[in-house]
């Protein structure tokens, strides 16, 4: 979570072709997680969902507010960044929450009514110099300039994203002889964006312009736009079809010959669908499963199918699920949540049996009595969660040999901030650059088994998301479950006590076959009241491939480890054994779950309900070698470094001496000290002076950093131990006020603060700008100032690292993985 007031973010839209013209390239933003192809042996059901998320009037995330956060990135194998400006760039936020979870994510290049005329021209030619004096050689058809080609691939690659989709929505009067040249430029743009990007790269043609140039959307692929799927990876169809297209198009793709398609398949076109219905079969919204019934008449099908044999699906406007309902009255997040779930996943079965489902036609007008119903079956199929089309588990997430598995279980919304278990914001705040997975296997209703058995006839079992108490960021994942069987008829007094083993999978991951990996679990143990003696907690893990899965071995490293603020946590090691087939010349990659172990003693026979709270899980390959650890370096501060805007609502300008801009550096050092080996037979000794193994590939980075800040001479009106009215006191009773995150837009290594914003966070909100010394009363506080400058005061900022592994670097002066710097305010 950022500070409230900061920096706005790079840019993320440009107007115009002419506003790249003067672009700079950034540096490589090195926080930004890198897109991983899945390892996956065998990999899910062929079905491939888009989701183009379009937010109405602009993305306006309020960073003190809840704000709409997409969290079910385990279906989505592609997330469109889509917006109206010439050219949209995904935020780094946006790109470290898809790619932490194995979704590509592309931005969007535009061009929209008479203005855009223009710029499709331009697209073309390249820059125009006002000044050239050169005639343009007498040929007849229309120049392709590579120019912006390069420029747009140069950003995807600088700003760690995975391509663009192509939107042209404005005709062109040249005719056929400008659309051949379009053509030509979408294949220099896709050669391009796979030089810069890699294989992976996407370039996505949205059906619009046709081959005379004309705006007419087709509603399906055929031949007035085929020539714009041939140079694309990828084509996503309006959505104005009628049902009969799905198998129209697909007949017209069959007679396709090779050199048309060039090994593309039906999973390549993208059929879409506007959530909010525009013109949509089945009105969309709720009823969004109607259109999808057409598109996949059939289940998926479960087991390994290969991709390729389906159409893909492009959901548009999934977040009408929060712009429709977000303004009712007693509308609260976890209210949207539910509605969510149902949305994409169904209800969960405690609301199913407690109140009547929600409606499906939320948002719909009432159908006409006058008009005769539709003549399609899909209106008489009963309601279907979006998720079900698709693979039933989802995607897992990705192997942590490839990036650390760590969730905080955050939806990149709370109500309050937390660092180990310490609430040091008490706010709501949004940050998608910090969601992370919510645990795919628990929703809508976590699975309860015994041995192999499923037990949720016996043990009911929720899910929820814990604002009110997190670990790290800004909530917990809550798992409740009750005993729902009735005691035995022949229960005696003093029978023996009862136990009960039970496991929850909570998380699907791929684990490279022959691989150690360590997993930790951080939870805190709820609801245990009189009636339950003990409840033990563990970790347990599972090969999958069918109900419930094969059991996996988990070698207790630290069980039970106490933590601070009521919580605990406990650490194994897991080994998926290869298979008898496993080939021996290259890794085999497993899909498995890790979930937690109940183990129940009751001295009665029905237990009472049992809340837990898992605040932390890292799964992380174990170390076989040293792994140089992070630390920060050269940290610095510049006061009055420039009249930004403000990132909250009112987007009000700040001056000049309001901001004080913190950059650092990062580096990697050793975690042992040095061992020499003092040489025994002189220059002839082969022995090494020192280990020279250490896995480079392995080390870990920070994720993201803490920032706080203190008053020299004074801890303000902070409480020590407890928190003060504004910000909290961390460390040793120390006068530490946190005051945000990196992350959202920024990079990981700079952070812009308002010195309004401090003195608030500090208590210090009524010091007047300039002190009168002729008035003693003007003295509220007693702090470190220069009396050569009246007024203002000496602060030490603090940044503090958090590793992608979840561990938490000491906020002291001696600590690697923390540094400070003074500054005078």
């Amino acid at each position: 979570m950022p500070s409230y007031i900061g920096k706005p973010r790079p840019d993320a839209f440009y107007d115009s072709l002419t506003d790249l013209e003067n672009v700079v390239l950034p540096a490589h933003q090195d926080h930004v997680i890198p897109y991983t192809e899945s390892t996956l042996e065998t990999k899910s059901p062929g079905r491939k969902l888009l989701v183009c998320h379009d937010y109405k009037g602009g993305y306006n995330e309020d960073r003190a507010d809840h704000s709409y956060t997409f969290n079910f990135w385990q279906y989505c194998d592609t997330f469109i960044y889509f917006s109206h400006h010439r050219v949209t760039l995904p935020p780094s936020g946006w790109v470290n929450a898809a790619h932490r979870q194995g979704s590509k994510i592309i931005g969007t290049l535009i061009f929209e009514h008479a203005e855009g005329e223009e710029d499709c021209l331009r697209l073309l030619l390249g820059p125009v110099s006002t000044k050239s004096g050169q005639k343009p050689p007498h040929i007849k058809s229309l120049p392709i300039s590579p120019y912006y080609a390069k420029v747009l691939a140069a950003l995807a690659r600088e700003r760690g994203f995975d391509g663009y989709l192509l939107n042209f929505e404005c005709p062109f009067r040249g005719g056929p002889d400008q659309m051949r040249s379009l053509c030509g430029w979408i294949e220099i743009f896709r050669v391009e964006l796979k030089r810069e990007i890699g294989d992976h790269a996407e370039l996505i043609w949205y059906d619009s312009v046709v081959i005379t140039g004309q705006l007419a959307w087709q509603d399906r692929l055929n031949h007035y736009n085929l020539p714009f799927f041939v140079p694309s990876t990828g084509f996503f169809t309006n959505y104005t079809w009628r049902p009969t297209y799905p198998s129209l198009m697909s007949h017209y793709f069959s007679k396709l010959p090779p050199t048309t398609h060039r090994s593309k398949t039906l999973s390549s076109i993208f059929i879409g669908i506007d959530v909010w219905g525009r013109g949509q079969h089945g009105g969309g919204m709720l009823n969004s499963y109607k259109a999808l019934s057409h598109i996949y008449p059939s289940p998926p099908a479960l087991g390994t199918a290969v991709r390729g044999n389906e159409y893909a699906v492009a959901l548009f406007g999934q977040a009408w699920s929060w712009e429709s309902i977000r303004d009712q009255e007693k509308m609260d997040w976890s209210t949207w949540f539910q509605f969510e779930l149902k949305f994409w996943l169904g209800e969960p079965l405690s609301l199913v049996s407690s109140r009547p489902a929600l409606r499906r036609d939320i948002g719909i007008p009432s159908p006409n009595p006058k008009k005769p119903p539709p003549l399609c079956d899909c209106d008489d199929r009963p309601y279907a969660p979006l998720a079900s089309f698709f693979s039933p588990r989802g995607r897992p997430a990705p192997d942590p040999m490839q990036i650390p598995l760590w969730t905080t279980f955050s939806p990149g919304v709370g109500d309050a901030w937390f660092v180990e278990g310490v609430k040091v914001h008490d706010g709501r705040w949004t940050d998608v650059d910090k969601q992370t997975s919510l645990g795919d296997l628990v929703w809508p209703d976590p699975r309860v088994y015994c041995e192999d058995v499923d037990m949720r006839d016996i043990w009911h079992a929720e899910a929820g998301v814990e604002m009110g108490d997190g670990w790290m960021g800004g909530s917990s994942l809550w798992l409740r479950l009750k005993y729902a069987a009735s005691a035995s008829e022949g229960e005696e007094e003093g029978e023996e006590d009862s136990f009960f083993s039970l496991y929850i999978p909570v998380q699907s991951v791929g684990l490279t076959e022959g691989q150690a990996y360590d997993v930790q679990l951080v939870y805190k143990l709820l609801g245990v009241e009189d009636g339950v003696d003990t409840v033990d907690v563990g970790l347990t893990a599972r090969r999958l491939g069918s109900e419930p899965g094969e059991e996996v071995d988990v070698t207790s490293i630290d069980s039970d480890a106490e933590r601070p603020h009521g919580w605990s946590s406990i650490q194994g090691r897991i080994i998926i054994a290869p298979g008898e087939e496993a080939p021996e010349t290259r890794s085999v990659v497993s899909l498995c779950h890790v979930g937690v172990q109940l183990s129940i003693l009751s001295p009665s026979s029905s237990p009472l309900p049992i809340s837990i709270f898992l605040g932390q899980l890292t799964i992380a390959p174990s170390k076989s070698a040293p792994v140089l650890l992070p630390m920060i370096t050269s940290i610095d501060a510049t006061p009055n470094a420039g009249q930004i805007s403000s990132s909250g609502p009112t987007n009000e300008l700040q001056p000049a001496s309001d901001w004080v801009h913190i950059r650092w550096h990062t580096a990697h050092a050793f975690p042992t000290a040095l061992n020499f080996v003092k040489p025994s037979g002189g220059p002839d000794d082969t022995r090494l002076a020192w280990s020279s193994l250490v896995d480079l590939s392995r080390r870990p980075r920070f994720s993201y950093c803490n920032v706080y800040v203190e008053a020299l001479g004074s801890a303000g009106k902070g409480e020590k131990n407890g928190g003060p009215e504004k910000g909290s006191v961390v460390g040793n009773g120390k006068g530490r006020v946190w005051l945000g995150t990196t992350g959202v837009d920024r990079a990981g290594t700079d952070f812009w603060a308002s010195s309004r914003d401090v003195r608030d966070r500090l208590g210090l909100e009524k010091l007047p700008a300039r002190v009168d010394h002729s008035k003693s009363v003007q003295e509220p506080l007693n702090l470190a100032s220069d009396s050569v400058n009246p007024g203002r005061i000496r602060v030490r900022f603090w940044v503090q690292g958090v590793t992608d592994h979840g561990k938490v670097m000491e906020l002291e002066e001696s600590c690697a993985g923390s540094s400070w710097v003074d500054v005078e305010l």
